[in-house]
C-alpha cells in the first residue's frame, strides 16, 4: 500500500449504500484500487470541472467522480452514479450578472482538500 487515504463525502457515501450489489462491489474494487495510488486506476480530468477526475465501472454504466490531493496522498470521492445522472448540477451557477459564483459545494470541496 503506498498509504493513500480515501474519504468519501458524504452523499457519495449515501449513493454507495443506494448501490445494488454488483455496481456496488465494482465501485469497492475500485476505491481499493484508488488507494492503491490514483495513477493506477484509468481515469481522465473532466475538462469541464478541472480538478475533478473521473472512473468507470462495472461495464462502464457507473461512473465515479473524485478530487486527488497528492501533497496530502488524499482521495476525495464526491459522486458514485450511474452516467446518465453523474454529472448533472456539477457545473458551477451563474449569477444573474452573468459572472460565475462558486457553488456551495464547490466552496465545500475546495474547503477540505487543497490540490
Amino acid at each position: 500500500m503506498n498509504g493513500w487515504t480515501i474519504e468519501l463525502s458524504p452523499s457519495a457515501q449515501r449513493e454507495y449504500r443506494r448501490l445494488e450489489e454488483g455496481p456496488q462491489k465494482a465501485a469497492s474494487e475500485l476505491i481499493e484500487d484508488l488507494a492503491e495510488g490514483p495513477d493506477l486506476v484509468p481515469a481522465i480530468e473532466l475538462t469541464a470541472n478541472p480538478g475533478n477526475w473521473r472512473a468507470r465501472f462495472h461495464h462502464d454504466r457507473y461512473r465515479l467522480i473524485y478530487r486527488i490531493s497528492r501533497t496530502r496522498k488524499h482521495v476525495l470521492i464526491t459522486r458514485i452514479r450511474i452516467r446518465a445522472l453523474v454529472y448533472k448540477g456539477m457545473n458551477e451557477a451563474l449569477a444573474p450578472d452573468g459572472n460565475q459564483r462558486e457553488s456551495q459545494a464547490a466552496k465545500f470541496l475546495h474547503e477540505r482538500i487543497t490540490l
